[in-house]
């Protein structure tokens, strides 16, 4: 005699409680109905041995794919359709729609143009993936190797004027503060937002590269670090009473009030380029960094071959991710190979002569003031208030 299952009363009987119909069998039963005229007497026919108690449940059943016939009709057309038991609309359960699968091929195509070996193991990505080796074609999950670190971010903040001339970058790393208020504000004093540890690493870097290094939380520019960009580059000027033009994008921590209030006393003018015309308007996005992010790309990926190189034939490949010190030399290198030209070139692209109108406009506001029929009352226009609603 057997013994009674230790996890409970076992596996449960399949009491088949739902029924599911081919494409083919509900459009015969719709031509029955249509034939026969009686939604009883096609269930009798069709169902003899159908239990009273699910009577009224198929006959709405029926009378549903009666309302379905010509959808049937077109999914009973194909041979193969009208073997399926559910059908669903083009495009349903689709993870990407056909313009997206374009972004993907164009991507693809740009990558093989850098020589890059893209093949049917394709990596896929998620938050965080293990360190496994990369599966053959078929398989459903689809592993790759890494460096079992998540993703680092590092901000670039770059400055250059209409003459071409290059400023030394300011970078942010991501660093995790102190849990101790006293220390973390400590390290954003004296050590730039990093450990005592840490810093020592990171002095090495600010050295070697002549770049300023800053390091918070979340590896992004705040209101903090554009009030020490304003004093670095501003505030020791030669002339302090000549004032600056200083463009910015439109990212809130240009524009705090202390952050307003500094850039006034040191007598430099911030003007915003609208959210949506960078691309043409500010000198950084028309001719920089496209230059720029291609030398990082191409030491990046001189790095992955280097890696690969290094590899030993039946040994387990382990890839590394680049240290902070390899992101700022990369860095520092991607800055250093824009010409004069290029910088120069930006504000040339963006620049728009004053046309005569602008002239003829300038001349009549100088006449009304000569004539006192200028309202001089109403102060300086705010570009935040007039331009950017």
């Amino acid at each position: 005699m057997a013994r009674n299952s230790l996890g409970g009363p076992g596996r449960l009987q399949n009491k088949n409680a739902r029924t599911a119909f081919t494409a083919r069998h509900k459009l015969a039963v719709v031509a029955s109905f249509k034939e026969l005229g009686d939604i009883s007497a096609v269930i009798r026919e069709l169902y003899p041995n159908l239990a009273c108690s699910t009577f009224e449940s198929r006959r709405k059943l029926i009378y549903q794919w009666i309302r379905d016939r010509e959808a049937l009709e077109r999914v009973c057309a194909s041979p193969v359709q009208a073997e399926k038991k559910k059908a669903r609309s083009l495009g349903v359960a689709t993870i990407l729609s056909a313009d997206d699968e374009r972004v993907i091929v164009i991507w693809v195509n740009e990558l093989r143009g850098f020589v890059m070996p893209i093949t049917t193991t394709m990596p896929v990505f998620e938050n965080y993936i293990p360190t496994r080796t990369l599966t053959k074609k078929g398989e459903k999950t689809v592993w790759v190797r890494c460096s079992g670190k998540e993703k680092n971010r590092v901000t670039v903040m770059l400055l250059a004027d209409s003459d071409g001339v290059k400023y030394p970058p300011k970078l942010v790393y991501k660093a995790a503060p102190s849990q101790i208020p006293l220390v973390a504000e400590e390290n954003r004093v004296q050590r730039n937002g990093f450990g005592v540890r840490l810093w020592k690493r990171m002095q090495k870097i600010q050295e070697r590269t002549k770049m300023h290094v800053y390091g918070n939380k979340t590896a992004w520019w705040n209101f903090n670090l554009q009030l020490k960009f304003l004093e670095t580059y501003f505030s020791s000027r030669p002339d302090i009473s000549v004032p600056v033009l200083l463009l910015l994008d439109d990212f809130s921590g240009h524009w705090t009030q202390p952050v307003r209030d500094y850039a006034t006393a040191i007598n430099v003018i911030m003007l915003k380029v609208p959210p949506a015309y960078t691309s043409v308007c500010q000198p950084a996005d028309a001719s920089w960094m496209k230059p720029f992010k291609d030398q990082i790309h191409a030491q990046w990926i001189d790095n992955l071959r280097e890696q690969i190189g290094e590899w030993r034939f039946r040994e387990p490949f382990k890839m590394k991710a680049p240290e902070r010190e390899n992101v700022a030399d990369w860095i520092r290198t991607a800055w250093d190979h824009i010409s004069i030209k290029t910088i120069s070139g930006g504000y040339r692209t963006t620049h728009t002569a004053v046309g005569d109108e602008n002239k003829s406009a300038c001349f009549v506001v100088s006449e009304l003031a000569r004539l006192s029929l200028l309202d001089t009352t109403l102060g300086e226009i705010d570009s935040d208030n007039e331009f950017d609603k």
